[in-house]
């Protein structure tokens, strides 16, 4: 994984290097197999590519398009998740949770592989990927499996009475898929 991200930061210093590289590249090993890193670097660099499909721009200097993304994102929410987002505001933690520092922001910019479990992760992964590399088709597609995520986790967030314990209910989530199939299943068929 270091020798990948290594790779792509010389080769791109325009981009460099970012903390949340490390988990697609992991997971794109995991899937590929550590056989296979030439592969892997080749896919990654594809999709932080500007001709590929332009993920650079969520881990670039100042994150312009994550950003753009989760404020386009709160924007969503507020409009199809009504009482999830003022249930965020009554704690103050709307600001936070759609910010570029928020959980949103990680799974635009882990591609939802540090959200989902790894059965999952590869068919949303597969759904972005034919989403094709360009234009609107790829935001669009990543709002709509972000919007997905919270519709169908909103009756537990709602639930949870702080946002701390939202936050370490969102990390523990991947860790779900081997106890609570079903939950995860549920989250998917959103999707």
């Amino acid at each position: 994984m270091r020798r990948i991200c290594l790779a792509f930061a010389a080769t791109n210093p325009n981009v460099g290097y970012c903390q949340a590289m490390g988990p697609l590249v992991a997971f794109l090993i995991r899937a590929a197999g550590t056989a296979h890193q030439d592969d892997v670097f080749h896919v990654f660099s594809v999709l932080m590519s500007g001709d590929g499909f332009g993920l650079q721009e969520f881990h670039t200097r100042f994150f312009p398009m994550l950003h753009r993304y989760c404020r386009a994102f709160q924007n969503l929410a507020r409009l199809y998740l009504p009482r999830l987002y003022q249930h965020l505001a009554d704690m103050d933690a709307e600001e936070h949770f759609f910010s570029p520092a928020g959980p949103v922001a990680v799974w635009f910019q882990t591609l939802f592989t540090r959200f989902f479990p790894p059965c999952v992760a590869e068919e949303v992964l597969d759904l972005i990927i034919c989403s094709g590399p360009q234009g609107y088709g790829r935001l669009e597609t990543l709002l709509q499996i972000a919007l997905a995520v919270l519709a169908s986790l909103e009756s537990w967030l709602l639930r949870l009475g702080d946002y701390d314990r939202i936050q370490r209910f969102l990390s523990a989530f991947r860790y779900l898929g081997g106890r609570d199939r079903d939950g995860v299943c549920r989250c998917w068929k959103f999707i």
